[in-house]
């Protein structure tokens, strides 16, 4: 794969869990949400969630109660950095993760081409609720964005 096949913005297709028994799980659901962004200048944005988040009872960002910050938290997953592509593997370097312990991390991704338009990022094995799984992760390339008012001229 060519670093110029990569670059642009994916869509997530399925997120899947693989624990050391051979076991997949989907922990974000049968339809998470998600987009990947890679930038030609070497920057990238990542965010996941669960489909059909609920929320706040209350439209103030920071007025959720603790349970309603605590299930935001467990559905939602974010970072952004910087990237290096060495066309079978990719590497995340961390600057910003709304899970903190990420921040200053570089996080490996073997990267497989699954058909013209979809691609796979597989995480090494690492702790994830308290257990041992690699993930995969499957990113459909994102059609072009028109916004309705590029639409109407």
């Amino acid at each position: 794969m060519e670093r110029s096949e990569l670059i642009g913005t994916w869509r997530l297709v399925a997120f899947e869990s693989h624990d050391e028994a051979g076991t997949i799980t989907y922990p974000y659901g049968d339809a998470p949400e998600g987009f990947i962004v890679y930038a030609p200048d070497g920057y990238m944005a990542y965010a996941m969630q669960t489909a059909h988040r609920p929320p706040f009872a209350v439209n103030d960002i920071l007025g959720g109660t603790e349970a309603e910050e605590a299930a935001a938290y467990a559905s939602y997953r974010s970072y952004c950095g910087t990237y290096t592509f060495f066309g079978d593997r990719i590497e995340h370097h961390v600057r910003v993760s709304l899970f903190p312990n990420r921040m200053g991390e570089v996080q490996h991704r073997r990267v497989t081409r699954e058909s013209a338009n979809r691609i796979a990022l597989h995480s090494p094995p690492m702790r994830s609720d308290g257990k041992t799984q690699t993930m995969r992760l499957l990113w459909e390339k994102a059609a072009p964005f028109v916004s309705e008012a590029e639409d109407a001229l």
